[in-house]
Parts: structure tokens; C-alpha cells; sequence
């Protein structure tokens, strides 16, 4: 099974993805609502989430703060978390 998710940064992304030189955002207030919103859904709402066997995450900065915000439960039990930057831009 697999989850695909990204929450709202700070800068807004009005370049085209394959544009390399986009500033590399923090996640804003807003984005790290949607972490602790998509925790408690996906605990709550999807079993599915618990058979994770593995994270993969685009190294940018705001997918790797929804990562470790609203996945950080699976990482603690020990579910893999691995940044791949063939991710970045998708």
C-alpha cells in the first residue's frame, strides 16, 4: 500500500514542477494543521495505514515535515523512512 500527501508551504508554488530552482519552503501554520488533520484521519479512518511497510518521501523540505509531522507514528514504530530525491518535483 502506498500514501502519497504534501501540505501547504509557506511560499506557493507558482512555477512549473521541473523548475529546479524553486525556493525550498517550510511547511506554514496551515500545512502543519494538515499533518496532525491527516495523523488523525489515517489512525482513525484508513486502517490500510497501519499495513505501511515503508516510506519513501521527496527530499524537499515541506514533503519531509509532512513526513515526519503526520507519519511520525508509523516511524516510531519503526515503519522505514527513506528520502529519494527521484521523488522531488512529482
Amino acid at each position: 500500500p502506498s500514501l502519497t500527501t504534501e501540505a501547504s508551504s509557506r511560499t506557493p508554488c507558482l512555477t512549473p514542477a521541473q523548475d529546479y530552482d524553486i525556493p525550498d519552503p517550510e511547511l506554514s501554520e496551515l500545512g502543519q494543521q494538515q499533518c496532525r488533520t491527516l495523523e488523525q484521519h489515517l489512525r482513525q479512518h484508513l486502517p490500510l495505514a497501519d499495513k505501511v511497510e515503508r516510506i519513501i518521501t521527496s527530499p524537499m523540505r515541506r514533503t519531509l515535515e509532512t513526513t515526519t509531522l503526520g507519519l511520525d507514528w508509523l516511524i516510531k514504530r519503526g515503519v522505514p523512512a527513506e528520502a529519494d530525491a527521484l521523488w522531488q518535483g512529482k
